[in-house]
Parts: C-alpha cells; structure tokens; sequence
C-alpha cells in the first residue's frame, strides 16, 4: 500500500484544524492583555531636547536627552557600533521607522542586548504639506493600533498640534517614554505546534525539526513549506482560509519575542513566503495543461495562447505582489481612499488583496470552465498567503491582526454571495440557467 504524501481525509482535516485553531485563539485571548498594554505611547515635539537624532558624526552632550534615534545615513561599521553602545548611557534607543537603519539597530542589539530600545514614528516636516488634521490623525493611530509604536516625534506646527489633540481624545498617552516589561509567550513552544501542525498535513514536513538549530529558518522554513502544504490536501476553500488562519497564528506566537516585537528582527523569507504558493501551484498546472495537450499530439493555438496569458499575467502578479510587500510598497490613491472608507467603518483597515483574490478563489470551484477556473485560482493564492502574512508583522498587536483578519475574510465572503447571486441572476436572464 502506498503512503499518501498529503493528508486528504476532509473530516481528518477539519478535526486537526479545529483542535488547532481552537488552541490559536484561546492564545490570542491570554495574549490581548499583554499587548494591549505594549500599546501606550508618548509624544515628543522636533523641538524637544529629551530627542536627539543620531547620525554617527557626534554623540548628545546634553543630559536631559532621554531617547537617542540612530537615522539611515549612520554607518554600520562595527566601530560605530561600538562607540554607540559606550556612549548610550541607559538612555532609551529608538528604533525608528522608514527612516532609520535596521541594520545598525540590529548589530547594536545583537552586541549589547540593549533591553530600551522603542519603536518611533517620525513625521518629517516636508510631509505636512500631504496632510490635514484628519489624515495626519489618521496615521497617527495606524502607527498606535496597528505597530503599537512607543514613541511619536512631530514637527512642532500648528497642524502637528491639531493632530496630536485629537489623538488624545481617543488614546491616554503617557507623560514619559513608556517601559515595557518583557514578553515571555513560550514562543519555542508555539514553534513546535507549528512544526507539528504541518507534519499532520504532510508526514515527511517531521524531517523539518532538523533544522531547529537555527530557529528563525526553522520558522521560515516550516511555515512556507505549510502555505504550499495546506493548500493542497483540502478542495473544500473555505477550510483552507481556516487552515491559513491557523498557520497564521502559530507563526505570530512562535516567533513573539522582544527583538521581534520591537522590530529588530523581521520574518525571514517574506517575499519567498509571497510567491511560493502561487509559482508552486503554476508549475503543477502547466504541467498538467502540457501533458494533457501531448495526449492529444499537439498543442493547440487556443491552448498556447492560455498558456501564454496565464504566464503572462502570473508573472505582472507576482511582481506586484513582491513590490506591494514591505514597508515601501506602493499603493494607488484610489485604493487608498477606499482603504480609509473602510477603516472608518471597520476601525481597521481590511487587506484590499484579500478582498480582491479571495472571492476569486471561492469562484474558481463553482465555474466548469476548467481553465478559467484554474485562472481564478492561481489569484486566488495571492488572497491565501496574504492571510499568512498578515500574522508575520509580530509587532503588530495579536488582537488587531486577528480581528483584521476576521473583518476581511466575511468581507470577501459577502462579496463573492453577492457577485454569486449577480451571476446566477445573469444566467438565469439568459436562459442558461
């Protein structure tokens, strides 16, 4: 008898990822209180002296600085690093975001263990021009609710101000840099339970444990090869949104950490994770599409044609995909104000992918069409590891990300009932149906 290299049972499926969910949000309900509490914060005006932005060429002399913010240009040679670390004094160390050097935070971390280092949130003073009270307050609270940053330094001016005012109205915040006690979530235990939770999927995924060594790999690796994994036992595409949930979680806990949550450690192999489901899933399609045509002795013009166009816009897919991730990804102004509408509805803001490829992916198994279907759902994998992603921002509060989640997964369930039902009133227009 041969052994399945993939679990297929969907009532197998459906019990182990229940039992597995079930443990994931019984987690993120423990875990609420404690980032919750990582999400106070302080303000401090450019003008402030308790801030002192550090460039390499000169240390503060002033002792009323409190919070030194290494910016981009600092050099990330170990001497630097080193005069740095002599020079803090137990100050607080800012690890500032889209401007600062990542790379210098993590050599300083990674050389002194520093236990004050704090995200911050800079607003230049040449982007005021882009924003007005609202939209300025708007940015703001993102960088509370969704980065859970400790520190906000503004251009001391009277749209700052006016934005700051209203973000008092909705959040405490703090007279004084805010000191976090230590997360201690058992993440090594988490990381077996996603180890495990794969090799359920997959038996062979076991030989993956090799590589605990090196536990961020590991993660990384056991993850990635989850999002393949996953999608490929079940049919049933609203048990994989489940399922990608569950992997989601796992891998937010098993990673929770302070040099995560304060991001000087990201998740390794973002962009890989991005695309290795959709190419994985093209790869075996095309090859079916070429061994089924060799069947029939040739190809056909029709048939190159399909598979030039699903080459064709796998490849602009999968390029945006790439360019959208990180902290630099480009977003148009129309999804932007689309995005704000639905964060004003919603608190958060749902993920415009998902709302896009997921009804997709719910389409594809309802259409006869088998290339079509095939079409939707290679898109539809971008809607799956978006999900996953999600869960990769470790600094971002469990319960945000969770609840995001959630809001975007019934968002895209209502859109694909209602284009379902705009279709089948089409077919039956038509008499097709």
């Amino acid at each position: 008898m041969k052994f399945p290299l993939l679990a297929k049972n969907e009532l197998y499926l459906v019990i182990v990822t229940a039992v597995f969910l079930a443990f994931g949000i019984v987690s993120v309900l423990f875990r609420t209180p404690v980032d919750r509490s990582q999400m106070d914060f302080t303000v401090f005006f450019e003008s402030d002296s308790r801030v002192f932005f550090f460039d390499g060429s000169k240390f503060p002399d002033d002792a009323g600085c409190e919070l030194v913010v290494p910016v981009k240009d600092v050099p990330t040679d170990r001497r630097t690093v080193e005069t740095f670390s002599s020079a803090v004094k137990d100050r607080y160390v800012g690890n500032l975001e889209f401007y600062g050097n990542p790379e210098f935070i993590r050599q300083f971390y990674e050389a002194t263990r520093y236990s004050k280092i704090v995200k911050v949130h800079y607003v230049k003073p040449e982007e005021l021009q882009r924003y007005n009270p609202d939209t300025l307050f708007k940015r703001l609270w993102r960088a509370v609710v969704e980065r859970s940053v400790e520190v906000i330094i503004l251009p001391d001016d009277e749209l700052s101000r006016k934005a700051y005012e209203k973000l008092t109205t909705f959040f405490p915040v703090s007279k004084s840099i805010p000191k976090h006690s230590g997360v201690d979530f058992k993440n090594e235990l988490y990381g077996t339970l996603l180890g495990l939770y794969v090799a359920f999927h997959m038996p062979a995924a076991i030989f993956g444990f090799l590589f605990t060594r090196d536990y961020s790999i590991y993660v990384s690796l056991m993850s990635i090869l989850g999002t393949i994994v996953l999608f490929f036992t079940s049919k049933n595409r609203f048990l994989t949104v489940t399922q990608f949930l569950t992997l989601g979680i796992l891998t937010n806990f098993a990673l929770y950490s302070y040099p995560y949550v304060n991001d000087i450690y990201t998740y390794r192999g973002v962009k890989l994770s991005l695309v290795s489901l959709p190419l994985t899933f093209a790869a075996f399609r095309i090859k079916e599409l070429i061994s089924l045509s060799e069947q029939r002795k040739e190809l056909t013009k029709f048939m190159k044609f399909k598979l030039t166009l699903l080459l064709l816009t796998g490849i602009a897919a999968l390029v945006y995909a790439v360019l959208r991730s990180g902290n630099y990804g480009f977003v148009l102004t129309f999804e932007e104000d689309f995005r704000l509408i639905l964060e004003n509805i919603f608190i958060v803001r749902p993920r415009t992918k998902e709302l896009v490829f997921l009804p997709m992916l719910f389409f594809a198994s309802t259409i006869n069409d088998e290339f079509l279907s095939l079409f939707l759902t290679f898109f539809g994998t971008f809607g799956l590891v978006s999900i996953f992603n999600s869960f990769c921002h470790i600094k971002a509060p469990i319960f945000v990300t969770f609840y995001r989640e959630i809001v975007t997964v019934l968002l895209a369930s209502a859109i694909f009932v209602l284009l379902s039902i705009l279709r089948s009133l089409i077919l039956v227009w038509t008499r097709q149906k």
